[in-house]
C-alpha cells in the first residue's frame, strides 16, 4: 500500500491538534507511555465541536452534522484531576477514530502497523494516534514481549461509539486485560492482517471477488468474526442433556434449523437475503453427517464476509469464507473441515458460502486442501491466497512482524 499517497493533503487544523499523518519518525515514543492515567481525558465545560485535523475526504461515511463528531463532557472532564494531562490533545472525533475504534471493538489485540493499514497511515503515525486515543481512555494496550503494543477498544470507547450510532452485533466481547493465549496469538493476529487490509481495501480477496466488496466503514458490519459464530451456534445447537444433566450442543437440532430454514426460503416466507440475519447460528456449517459417522461436523471459518444483500437464489450462495491455516492439520482434521464446506451443497441444506478462501504461506498447505476438495469434486468452490505483511510481502512466519 502506497501510504504516501494515503497521507497527502492532511493539514493542522489548528496548533494546538497535533497532525497524525504527518511523516516524523515516532518511534521513540512507540516504547513509552504517555504522562497519563489510563482514564484521563480533555478538560472542558462542554462537548467540543469538531475541528478536523485530517482531511478525511477519503473516509467512508462521513457525517454532514456537527453534533455527529462531538465529544462529549463526560469523556473529557476527569482530564482536570491530572495536572500533566493533556499530552497529545484531542479535542475532536474523525471519522478515522470512529474507524479505528470500530475495528478494535470487532478485532481486539491489532498492533499499530495494523492500525496503520485501517488507517492508510505509517505505522509510526498509528502509534501516535493511539496513544491519543489510550489518553481519551478509548483504548488501551496490552504488551507482549518482543512485541510493541498490542490494542484493544475499553469501555469507554465502546460507549462513545455508541454515542455516535455505532451499532454491531456481530462482535465478540469487550478484551479483558491479561486475558490473551500467545499460543494462539499468531493465528489472531493473521485473522486481524487480513480484517485490516479487507477494511482498507488492498486485499486481494476485493480483487477477486465477482461481487464489488466495499472498505472502509462500511465493510465493518458486513465482517462476522469466528467468535461471534460459535456464540450463535451454540445458542442455537444448545439442548439440555437430562442424562448428563447439562447443557450440551447437538448437531443434529442445528440440521433440522437449517433444513427448517432453507424450506422457509423455498415457500416464500422467508427471503433468501434475509435467511441468514433471521439465523445467525446457521453462519456456522452444519452437515447431516454431524455427530453420526464422521463424529461432530461443525465448523466455523475463521472470518466471514457476509454478502447476502447480492443473494437471490437459495443454491447460488455468494458470501465468503475465510480460513486462515498456518501450520498443516493431520489428515482427518483437514477432511473434516473440506468436507464440511463441500457438504453444505447436498441434502437439502442452506449454503451459506459461494467460496472458501484459504490463506496462509505455505504450499504445502494450498496443495492439501486442494487434494482433498478435488477428490470430493468441489474443487472449484476453494481458492487459495498468501498472506502478506503490510508492505506487500509475503508472510514469512513472523508473527511479531504484523
Amino acid at each position: 500500500m502506497n501510504t504516501d499517497v494515503a497521507t497527502q493533503g492532511n493539514e493542522e487544523a489548528t496548533k494546538s491538534v497535533p497532525n497524525f499523518l504527518e511523516d516524523e519518525d515516532y518511534e521513540e515514543e512507540e516504547h513509552s507511555e504517555p504522562s497519563v492515567m489510563a482514564g484521563a481525558v480533555l478538560p472542558s465545560k462542554t462537548a467540543v465541536k469538531v475541528t478536523e485535523a485530517d482531511d478525511e475526504s477519503d473516509t467512508v461515511g462521513a457525517d454532514s452534522t456537527d453534533e455527529a463528531n462531538l465529544i462529549p463532557d463526560t469523556f473529557r472532564s476527569e482530564a482536570r484531576r491530572n495536572p500533566n494531562a493533556p499530552k497529545y490533545g484531542r479535542t475532536f472525533f474523525t471519522d478515522k477514530d470512529r474507524l479505528g475504534l470500530w475495528f478494535l471493538w470487532k478485532f481486539p489485540l491489532a498492533t499499530s502497523k495494523q492500525l496503520g493499514i485501517v488507517w492508510g497511515i505509517k505505522k509510526a503515525s498509528a502509534h501516535k494516534r493511539a496513544l491519543a486515543l489510550k489518553e481519551l481512555g478509548l483504548v488501551s494496550s496490552e504488551k507482549i514481549i518482543g512485541m510493541t503494543q498490542l490494542w484493544f477498544l475499553t469501555k469507554r470507547g465502546y460507549d462513545l461509539l455508541h454515542f455516535h450510532g455505532v451499532r454491531d452485533e456481530r462482535v465478540p466481547g469487550l478484551y479483558k486485560l491479561g486475558s490473551v493465549r500467545v499460543f494462539n496469538l499468531e493465528h489472531r493476529l493473521a485473522i486481524t492482517q487480513v480484517a485490516a487490509q479487507l477494511v482498507a481495501g488492498v486485499s486481494d480477496i476485493q480483487k477477486k471477488s465477482k461481487i464489488p466488496i466495499p472498505s472502509g466503514l462500511q465493510i465493518l458490519p458486513l465482517l462476522i468474526p469466528e467468535r461471534y459464530m460459535n456464540s450463535t451456534y451454540g445458542t442455537m445447537a444448545s439442548r439440555y442433556d437430562k442424562v448428563e444433566k447439562k447443557v450440551v450442543i447437538d448437531p443434529d437440532q442445528a440440521w433440522r434449523d437449517q433444513e427448517r430454514m432453507a424450506q422457509e426460503v423455498e415457500s416464500g416466507r422467508l427471503k433468501v437475503s434475509e435467511a441468514l440475519a433471521k439465523n445467525p447460528g446457521q453462519w456456522t456449517l452444519t452437515t447431516d453427517y454431524a455427530s453420526r459417522s464422521y463424529g461432530n461436523q461443525n465448523h466455523p471459518v475463521d472470518l466471514a464476509i457476509d454478502l447476502e444483500a447480492h443473494r437471490t437464489d437459495i443454491k447460488r450462495p455468494v458470501s465468503l469464507g475465510i480460513e486462515i491455516e498456518l501450520t498443516l492439520k493431520n489428515p482427518e482434521d483437514l477432511k473434516k473441515v473440506v468436507s464440511t464446506m463441500a457438504r453444505q451443497r447436498e441434502r437439502g441444506a442452506f449454503p451459506v458460502f459461494g467460496t472458501y478462501i484459504y490463506m496462509g504461506h505455505k504450499q504445502g498447505i494450498f496443495d492439501a486442501v486442494k487434494a482433498v476438495a478435488k477428490k470430493m469434486g468441489s474443487e472449484r468452490f476453494f481458492a487459495s491466497m498468501t498472506l502478506k505483511y503490510a508492505d506487500g510481502k509475503n508472510y514469512d512466519g513472523e508473527a511479531w512482524r504484523f
